[in-house]
């Protein structure tokens, strides 16, 4: 949740159901994170309803946020 917190500084953080939703100013969800427990490194990105959908598995760091962000950002644009 720190790591979220440190990139999106300019974002809500809402935490629901072991989720994390990137939300705008007017608390409209641009995006969801899910981080589960593992012991094989998997990375995914999705959709559902219409957001992306981040997924990472036994894999949790900060560059790999960092690039999902801009990945995030240039779809936004």
């Amino acid at each position: 949740m720190r790591l979220l917190q440190h990139q999106f500084l300019e974002h809500k953080l809402i935490v629901k159901d072991r989720r994390f939703y990137i939300a705008d100013q007017d608390n409209y969800p641009i995006a969801i994170f899910e981080y589960r427990d593992g012991t094989k490194e998997l990375k995914l990105k999705d959709k559902e309803d219409g957001l992306p959908l981040f997924l990472y598995k036994a894999i949790l760091s900060s560059d790999a946020i960092a690039e999902d962000k801009m990945a995030l950002n240039s779809n936004l644009a």
